[in-house]
């Protein structure tokens, strides 16, 4: 039996490491996969409403591509609701609280800007005073 080097073990051994996979890149790995699945499957999808459109089947009589058409209809129309409307701020003293809070809210002065660096001012650290 030939007893191997100390160069011939290190390159063994470096050899065996490079051919492992961390758990990390193996994570990394399936969830990319799983991100180009999810894209093709959602390209797919987009391309068959794009025909139906073109098409002019927008209401077919198959019962499963007309539920499919009606759904993605209904959450554009949703999208487009969303977009058009804007929260209005909550007046003080008015909202979902409980009366106690409501009337404390309403009886609180308007915020004003104090601190000139935008930022509340932090307490001091160790690292401030010169030690570590």
């Amino acid at each position: 039996m030939v007893v191997k080097s100390r160069a011939q073990l290190k390159h063994e051994k470096a050899v065996v490491s490079l051919m492992k996979v961390s758990r990390k890149s193996k994570l990394k790995a399936k969830k990319a996969e799983k991100k180009k699945n999810n894209r093709d499957r959602h390209e797919k999808k987009k391309q068959l409403f794009k025909t139906e459109m073109e098409r002019g089947r927008e209401g077919a009589p198959d019962p499963v591509a007309g539920k499919r058409s009606s759904k993605l209809e209904g959450v554009l129309a949703r999208l487009a609701v969303r977009k058009q409307r804007k929260a209005k701020a909550v007046k003080a003293g008015k909202g979902s609280g409980t009366v106690g809070a409501r009337s404390a809210s309403a009886q609180v002065p308007k915020w004003t800007v104090i601190s000139k660096h935008g930022a509340r001012r932090h307490k001091p650290t160790w690292h401030h005073f010169g030690k570590k």
